[in-house]
């Protein structure tokens, strides 16, 4: 989800905008008593470990799985859900009264296995004494990489570390969705994409991250009537000081044309659903 600007500055006025960054005494327990991004270290000493590190970093393959032989702890179902229900969500207690027989949920030993690479933390922990709100908290200034602030002093700099949260340097692949029917018929339609992160890629530096967060290419493979369909955005950090950046391609028209800014819920899939831009 990328956050709009008006959602932003309403986070901002709810939790304040202060520029304040946080004190050195404060940023010393980063990889302390804190985890190397800010959270608490320690477990609650019954279910929930203590951080450890997390995963090394090294190359993981599809089927990897370092958590294999792990057994369920316990499994909820139809039959025994009202044990737990103060820790279940209203959907998962309708699920289970809605499909007794089948529907089941494994509970597993908790893991705290996050980890992000040494120049992510290195940066964060950077980060906690230099970086500060700018433009009345719809931007930031003064890094280009790692969590801007570790230790949030307000509602808007904590939504800030999910918006630049490290989501590795990019990647490409294939996507395919369906739209299915009443009557059960549906067509699969499958994309390409590529994804680049400017901030947070280790060749970004503040000379020229020129208020960029992302890049993203898509373009439609399957089925034939919409093959090469594409689209091309731009996603700039501060959104109040440049729009996002959105042209499409339609094979029909034969040109590339530049849109507008979509807000709120923007249509995808033929206007079939939504997401929030």
């Amino acid at each position: 989800m990328i956050l709009r600007p008006h959602v932003l500055l309403a986070a901002a006025l709810l939790g304040g905008t202060a520029a304040a960054k946080a004190p050195t005494e404060q940023a010393q327990r980063l990889g302390a008593d804190l985890t190397p991004l800010g959270g608490e270290v320690a477990g609650n000493g019954s279910v929930i470990p203590d951080w450890a590190g997390g995963l090394p970093q090294k190359p993981m393959g599809r089927s990897d799985n370092p958590f294999g032989d792990d057994q369920p702890l316990f499994v909820i179902n139809g039959k025994n859900y009202q044990k737990y229900e103060k820790n279940l969500s209203a959907g998962k207690i309708a699920l289970f009264k809605t499909f007794p027989d089948t529907y089941t949920m494994p509970v597993y030993p908790t893991r705290r296995s996050a980890s992000f690479p040494q120049y992510i933390y290195d940066h964060t922990k950077d980060n906690a004494t230099k970086v500060k709100l700018t433009n009345e908290g719809h931007g930031f200034c003064c890094t280009a990489h790692g969590f801007p602030f570790p230790l949030p002093q307000s509602g808007i700099e904590a939504l800030w570390n999910h918006v630049m949260r490290y989501n590795t340097q990019g990647y490409r692949g294939f996507v395919n969705h369906a739209i299915v029917g009443a009557d059960g018929d549906y067509v699969v339609e499958r994309s390409y994409l590529e994804l680049s992160y400017h901030y947070n890629h280790p060749e970004t530096t503040l000379a020229n991250l020129d208020n960029q967060n992302l890049w993203l290419l898509t373009k439609v493979v399957a089925p034939s009537n919409k093959v090469g369909d594409s689209t091309l955005i731009h996603v700039p950090i501060d959104r109040m000081k440049e729009i996002t950046g959105v042209w499409v391609f339609n094979p029909g028209l034969k040109r590339v044309r530049r849109i507008g800014e979509v807000g709120y819920d923007n249509p995808a899939f033929d206007g079939l659903m939504t997401h929030d831009q």
